[in-house]
């Protein structure tokens, strides 16, 4: 399992991202260099920084804005309501 790091300062929450390239697919920095080169992968996502690397996945599940954005794409995914839902899901 691979995640960002948030902090809340004065003026709101900060983002640090694990890696802060600039990805050759939507030319910002984000989570799409994370993910392993080999096997699988389940990506779990709900909000924008999720957007380009679970596209990369070969099983997504989604919720909040980034199954909004994925049904716009038109890209499946397998909506969640917590992470249980995901567990239940793979086992």
């Amino acid at each position: 399992m691979r995640a960002n790091n948030v902090e809340w300062e004065p003026g709101g929450w900060r983002a640090t991202f694990r890696n802060g390239d600039t990805c050759g697919t939507c030319g910002e920095p984000c989570k799409r260099a994370d993910l392993p080169a080999d096997g699988e992968i389940v990506y779990v996502g709900d909000g924008y920084s999720d957007r380009c690397a679970a596209q990369a996945a070969d099983r997504i599940f989604a919720r909040d804005s980034l199954a909004h954005y994925l049904d716009e794409q038109g890209v499946s995914y397998e909506p969640f309501g917590d992470l249980h839902d995901v567990a239940r899901s793979l086992a």
